[in-house]
């Protein structure tokens, strides 16, 4: 409570829109100027925010038809290297040493044994190494004598050093089991 003249006085409180309302009528000049920023200001925030969201879906787009195109060249390459692997794999299935080692392990008389062509497959297997460094190993496996399967040849590339290609020692090979 207010005091005048040493009696209390009371007074009607405007609320806040009724004092914005008044202050717009005296300056008029000046409300009308800060109406027309507050608008120019919505207007062109709007307006960036559109933008940079366009902007943004378009790099979105472009990214990925990048990967598009990408993967569309990754799918060509996968089916040159699955077309070559086929062939190599429909070669190796009819090299002659493979079917030496078939006949010598089945009873069938050549005149030589399994050894001998073995030691011809891997000959061929380290030639195809060498023509293929994409391939880290080759391998031919068959039943034993016992019903596991086994590996019969295999020749491996070293990782470290890609040219240097090796025969695996009979004594190192294993069943497919343990392969990797």
């Amino acid at each position: 409570e207010r005091w005048m003249a040493g009696e209390p006085v009371s007074a009607y409180k405007e609320k806040p829109s009724q004092r914005l309302g008044r202050w717009i009528a005296h300056h008029r000049l000046w409300s009308q100027v800060i109406g027309i920023s507050f608008i120019v200001l919505v207007v062109s925030l709007v307006t960036l925010a559109v933008s940079a969201r366009q902007s943004h879906i378009a790099q979105q787009r472009a990214e990925y038809d990048q990967m598009l195109g990408q993967v569309h060249e990754i799918e060509v390459q996968l089916h040159n290297v699955a077309e070559a692997l086929a062939k190599n794999v429909r070669f190796m299935s009819t090299l002659p040493p493979i079917q030496g080692i078939r006949n010598a392990r089945g009873g069938v008389e050549e005149g030589e044994d399994e050894d001998v062509w073995r030691g011809r497959l891997e000959t061929i297997y380290e030639g195809l190494l060498r023509a293929n460094p994409d391939y880290l190993t080759i391998s031919y496996a068959g039943k034993d004598a016992d019903g596991t399967d086994k590996e019969i040849v295999r020749v491996e590339r070293q990782i470290r050093d890609a040219t240097y290609v090796r025969r695996v020692p009979q004594s190192r090979l294993g069943t497919l089991d343990d392969s990797p």
